[in-house]
């Protein structure tokens, strides 16, 4: 996971997390630290990390209280990994700091024999490294605030020692079903709450295995030996299926989609709506000062929708419900981006920003908490520049960080093209550029190509892959999908400028290969995108305000009045 030592909506940028490796034995929690950070996003070609860990932090989680941070987030940023988890100890509760012998530096001794009262924080901001990670991290977390609280009543003073058969038993559902048969887990579990007393902690034992039991009643005995999930594979790549080849066709369910979805190829209201949802993204990219915003020029939803070709058979382990889907489009869905260049603001990136500082000091604090509570505002994708580049003012605020920033990312895509802007920039502000610029025929040629639209048409030929869908254990609100793998992904590019095609091959390479790129920081496991589905609980204590909600404040106004009118 990552972590940070102090989190403020205003003023975090992900650079100034640090790589940390959590262990959660019961309600005891483990904070190791390496030596040096690793990518701070998890991705399908992640080679497995061996890390040499400094010193390690242990904190008991008993009676603390877990919450996600910022509060008021919009339902789909709930489970979004740009924002933490916060952990808020107990009252008293102070960490215990072990160094591994051997790897202790000679500045971290003469910083502990500077300060040898040295203060731990009470209140830990951990990063989930993928949506699906951050919400199974924060149930356990969760679970072993509530049983640690059972185990430090009748278990006082004894941190290190195992007593506790609450404690046993669900560090042993948590952490080692994805190793062991179904039907073993279950009788484990069974015996386990045989022996608990009647109190609060055994019926969560008990919920657990009325869930196991209605599983196993739908999946039938058969499907319950599941292979691991895919995100506990030893690469960091799905595994593959024990029986891929007991499939069914599920024609009917073609049949059935194709039939709900005839109106939404064919009326242009749903063109309009996804058009509208997609511009909005498009207004959270960040493009160089000089260039205009990205506008959607046009949109074909193509032909048909995703076909199934065929379904796995459910298989359940620790971490939920899976089931995979072959899938293969090739409807030809086509869209066209387009942008101007304005050379006009070139060498005039401070003018700008001065005029626009005070406006955004008025209201940055109060609008960006509102962004973020406001379920229709569109946020900024997962491998946006925000996430890569990183200012200047914020380098000297990486607290613990003491590995250069973009080893902690690492990549340095967002690092190379602010050094390639910033050359313009240079040359722009050149007295010899702004001598040339007042020749009136280079002014006229500078408006010619800043009136020149720059257009992208991108064409999605085919898309097939095998798509796993997971559903967790309750309590969830979430319905998680990904390709175990990267899928075959045919695109078409088509840069143009003005009305000329740009036909370099290496400029349309280069755009299809960071297109492919991005797909795979989303779609690709182990990263995985969510749906919400409000049939099921989420557990959390104050959870997100529905729409429901607001049509159900609505209608009882509406009665009221209707009330008001029947008494007059």
């Amino acid at each position: 996971m990552n972590e940070t030592h102090s989190y403020d909506p205003e003023t975090f940028h992900p650079s100034i997390t640090h790589s940390v490796y959590v262990t959660l034995e019961g309600s005891r929690l483990q904070l190791a630290y390496p030596r040096a950070n690793i990518a701070r996003w998890a991705s399908f070609d992640e080679t497995p990390h061996k890390a040499v860990f400094l010193h390690s932090r242990t904190y008991q989680l008993a009676n603390c209280k877990v919450s996600l941070v910022p509060p008021g987030l919009a339902r789909k940023r709930v489970w979004n990994r740009k924002y933490p988890i916060c952990i808020t100890l107990a009252e008293g509760e102070e960490g215990e700091e072990s160094v591994v012998e051997g790897q202790e530096t000679e500045e971290e001794r003469a910083e502990k024999n500077t300060d040898p009262h040295q203060q731990f924080p009470v209140t830990l901001y951990l990063f989930g490294r993928t949506g699906r990670e951050k919400e199974e991290w924060f149930q356990h977390f969760v679970s072993a605030s509530r049983a640690g609280a059972q185990t430090s009543v009748s278990d006082e003073g004894n941190t290190g020692k195992k007593t506790s058969c609450l404690s046993d038993m669900e560090k042993f559902t948590c952490y080692s079903m994805p190793n062991l048969p179904f039907s073993i887990i279950l009788s484990t579990i069974k015996e386990s709450t045989e022996e608990l007393p009647d109190f609060p902690g055994a019926m969560k034992a008990r919920t657990l295995l009325d869930y196991s039991s209605y599983m196993i009643q739908l999946m039938g005995s058969e499907s319950c030996n599941p292979t691991p999930s895919p995100c506990h594979s030893d690469k960091g790549s799905p595994t593959t299926c024990k029986k891929v080849s007991e499939k069914s066709e599920p024609t009917w369910v073609n049949c059935l989609v194709g039939r709900i979805f005839w109106d939404f190829l064919r009326e242009k209201y749903w063109a309009d709506q996804v058009a509208h949802k997609i511009q909005k993204k498009l207004s959270k990219i960040k493009l160089p000062y000089f260039m205009n915003e990205l506008t959607l020029a046009d949109l074909d939803m193509g032909t048909c929708l995703p076909h199934i070709l065929s379904t796995s058979k459910p298989t359940l382990d620790s971490r939920g419900l899976w089931l995979q889907l072959e899938l293969v489009y090739t409807g030809c869905l086509q869209m066209t981006l387009e942008t101007k260049m304005n050379l006009c603001k070139l060498g005039k990136e401070g003018e700008d920003e001065a005029h626009s500082v005070p406006e955004t000091q008025k209201v940055g604090s109060k609008m960006k908490l509102c962004i973020l509570a406001d379920s229709d505002e569109e946020s900024s994708s997962a491998g946006s520049s925000d996430e890569e580049e990183v200012p200047p003012s914020e380098l000297q605020g990486c607290v613990g960080d003491k590995s250069p920033v973009m080893a902690a990312d690492g990549h340095t895509g967002g690092r190379t093209s602010r050094k390639i802007l910033r050359f313009v920039d240079k040359i722009a502000k050149s007295k010899y550029f702004q001598k040339a610029t007042e020749n009136e025929y280079i002014r006229k040629k500078i408006s010619e190509v800043s009136n020149m639209p720059l257009m992208l048409s991108v064409e999605v030929l085919e898309l097939s892959g095998t798509l796993a869908i997971n559903i967790p254990p309750p309590p969830t609100d979430r319905i998680w999908y990904s390709f175990r793998l990267p899928p075959r992904l045919d695109l078409h590019v088509r840069p143009m400028l003005g009305e000329r095609e740009v036909t370099f091959t290496h400029v349309t390479e280069w755009i299809e290969k960071k297109l492919q790129c991005e797909f795979q920081k989303v779609f690709v496991m182990p990263n995985m995108d969510d749906l919400y589905l409000p049939l099921m609980t989420s557990g959390l204590d104050n959870p997100p305000a529905s729409h429901h909600s607001s049509i159900h404040s609505s209608s009882q106004q509406s009665s009221m009045e209707s009330q008001e009118y029947l008494s007059e």
